[in-house]
């Protein structure tokens, strides 16, 4: 969605006499926008750190399925992480509520079809689900490490992170073919 179609997007949502309100929102905040709104259950914000990494591991894991919006994610304190993705994310501030939610995110069977895949994964996961998931798939990806020391790795990343909880997302990203 260009800017001149969410102006008049703006304008036809706006009540008579209303001032309307210009947010900075990127073409690639938008589109990132439109597909977040068909992922069940995602409740998009940016106002607390939870919220900020909830989105961050839900656009790195969204690319991990191969729906690729272009964020370059490098390993921060808390795994994978990419400053143009977050910056889109606070460009959708204000914006995130008038994006429209109809017809499939994407034109290709294909891309719908990793996006529902991607969707089934990552429903109902907690916070700390997606962080131990991004960060296996990014240091698997990224590291020339053994299954063992990846696991580990990540393990140790958090007090509070099992080794239970570690191996079960394994497993979930292995069903899936992401590691």
């Amino acid at each position: 969605m260009g800017r001149a179609a969410l102006w008049a997007l703006a304008c036809s949502l706006r009540g008579e006499g209303e001032e309307i309100t210009l947010f900075a929102a990127s073409r690639s905040a938008v589109e990132l926008g439109y597909i977040l709104r068909h992922v069940p259950g995602y409740e998009f914000s940016m106002s607390t750190f939870e919220a900020r990494l909830r989105f961050q591991k839900t656009v790195y894991l969204l690319q991990a399925f191969g729906i690729n919006r272009g964020y370059d994610f490098s390993w921060y304190l808390r795994g994978p992480h990419c400053s143009l993705a977050a910056h889109d994310g606070y460009g959708l501030r204000g914006v995130y509520d008038l994006i429209p939610d109809r017809g499939p995110p994407f034109k290709s069977a294909r891309a719908n079809e990793a996006f529902k895949k991607f969707c089934h994964f990552v429903y109902g996961k907690e916070i700390d689900e997606l962080e131990i998931a991004a960060s296996l798939h990014y240091l698997k990806r990224s590291e020339q490490w053994d299954d063992e020391r990846v696991k580990k790795a990540v393990e140790d990343k958090q007090d509070r992170f099992t080794r239970k909880m570690v191996d079960r997302e394994w497993d979930d990203m292995e069903a899936n073919g992401l590691v």
